[in-house]
């Protein structure tokens, strides 16, 4: 590769034939013909100046072509190299539906699922490995001993002898999985049992009709339906009604009306009518709140019938009477405070008080002296 460098004011020719590796530059003058030179001397000995169909490429730019050719290949076969090779391996197909399907009927190498009745090949009896077992390779195993097929259960309905195990599933397991005597062991330890059980938090049942009387369970729900009275401070309608205690009792049983009847009659006993009430009697002591009182001071001021020890100067009417016979002396004029004496002179009457529109007399006699 070389670079023609054109001076100027010169007449002289330069002759570059024969030269085939010129490096660096040349000088020449302008006006100078120079002969010899062809495309290569320029780096253009690749370029055939034909037409463009057959024109071909610089070396470098069929370098950098064949390049991303290859990029495009890649590793492909040779007889897959090509994008006619390529579809005539499809059957010119733009769409390949056929090799969809073709995949689609092949069952996947992990955890297939086979259809139909699948074939394979048959191993040798006593195999024990992971290789498939055909029918053949079932039926050559050892049925008469203990040994083989003879010690399996079958899958459906199997007959199990001895002490078979299996994993427990976990406590919520609701599935065909086989359940463990440790399975039913724990979920049994969160149930009650039918008799007598022991219920814990909150127990939940469906609400029968207000109406049941059964032995189902009774939510209180039903107990509110029923309309019944509270332990504490119940309010009663009706005609309630209850058993009646014995008549000493003293306690918080409920009293009826008929214990309190016979309680008010052990209480007035045999009171005549003018008097079984408290307002009777209270009518009979002139409403005296200090009767007691009253008494004791008019009482103490009564002398003795027996023995009578009179003080100051006693007044009275003393008369005779024949009549020997006390009743005789009650008359309407008869005053308290009388005393009269019989015709012998040895027996006193003394009128004592008034009833009955009459005096009272008592039979008095004196003491032997």
């Amino acid at each position: 590769m070389f670079i023609l460098f054109i001076m100027p004011e010169s007449t002289k020719d330069a002759s570059l034939e024969g030269t085939t590796n010129i490096k660096g530059t040349v000088k020449v003058a302008r006006g100078t013909r120079v002969s010899g030179l062809d495309k290569s001397h320029v780096g253009l000995d690749k370029v055939d100046n034909t037409s463009d169909y057959y024109k071909p490429v610089s070396y470098y730019t069929e370098l950098h072509v064949k390049a991303k050719i290859a990029d495009l290949i890649g590793g492909a076969p040779e007889a897959l190299d090509t994008l006619k090779e390529i579809a005539t391996a499809i059957g010119s197909n733009p769409v390949p539906t056929d090799l969809g399907n073709l995949i689609t009927a092949k069952a996947n190498i992990l955890s297939p699922t086979f259809t139909g009745i699948p074939k394979a090949d048959t191993a040798e009896t006593g195999t024990n490995t992971t290789q498939l077992a055909t029918t053949a390779f079932v039926k050559s195993q050892d049925y008469a001993t203990n040994t083989g097929l003879g010690l399996k259960a079958n899958t459906a309905s199997p007959v199990l002898t001895g002490v078979p195990t299996a994993p427990t599933a976990a406590a919520n397991t609701n599935s065909t999985q086989l359940a463990t005597t440790e399975f039913v062991a724990s979920g049994l330890a969160l149930k009650a049992p039918l008799v007598s059980p022991a219920f814990t938090g909150t127990v939940i049942a469906p609400t029968v009709l207000s109406s049941d009387n059964s032995t189902n369970v009774a939510t209180t729900a039903h107990v509110k339906n029923q309309g019944y009275a509270t332990l504490a401070s119940p309010a009663l309608t009706g005609t309630p009604t209850a058993p009646t205690a014995a008549s000493n009792t003293n306690t918080t049983q409920l009293a009826t009306t008929e214990f309190v009847k016979t309680a008010i009659t052990n209480l007035t006993g045999a009171a005549p009518g003018a008097l079984d009430t408290l307002a009777e009697i209270a009518t009979a002591l002139a409403n005296d709140e200090n009767v007691a009182g009253a008494l004791a001071t008019t009482v103490g001021l009564k002398a003795p019938l027996a023995s009578p020890a009179f003080t100051g100067q006693p007044t009275g009417v003393f008369g005779y009477s024949p009549a020997k016979n006390v009743l005789a002396l009650g008359s309407a004029n008869d005053v308290p405070g009388t005393m009269i004496y019989d015709e012998d002179g040895d027996v006193f009457y003394f009128c004592v008080k008034r009833a009955g529109g009459k005096g009272v007399w008592k039979k008095l006699v004196p003491l032997a002296v």
